[in-house]
């Protein structure tokens, strides 16, 4: 988290830069922009690398806390699926999204352009 606000605060002095030796010395505005280009694809590889991603820790150390959470994972006692959700459970919808033709309650096709019916 510190590396990445620190190298936004230094981006937009970079940007700052470039913008004043654009004004000041046209003749060096090609260098400014492809200075800046490069400069802000190593720090966008910086910011979204794992240096950059580091979890920010609470110990007076400065190492990492390590994460009790397990996303993705279930808990042990929770049950799992047995059977996808029936149709009545998932929403009619009332209309044709091809053509916009009201369907009759059941259709599976739409009466006018011949569509199969879209459930959501």
């Amino acid at each position: 988290m510190m590396v990445r606000t620190l190298l936004s605060l230094i981006n937009l002095g970079v940007i700052a830069a470039a913008v004043a030796i654009w004004l000041a010395f046209p003749q060096y505005a090609g260098v400014a922009v492809y200075g800046l280009l490069g400069w802000m694809l190593l720090t966008f590889i910086v910011m979204y690398s794992p240096w950059g991603n580091r979890p920010v820790s609470s110990s007076s150390n400065g190492a990492a806390a390590p994460s009790t959470a397990s996303f993705g994972a279930l808990p042990a006692s929770a049950p799992l699926p047995s059977a996808p959700p029936t149709p009545a459970s998932t929403p009619a919808i009332d209309f044709c999204v091809f053509c916009g033709t009201t369907l009759p309650a059941g259709a599976n096709r739409c009466p006018a352009c011949g569509h199969p019916v879209v459930g959501l």
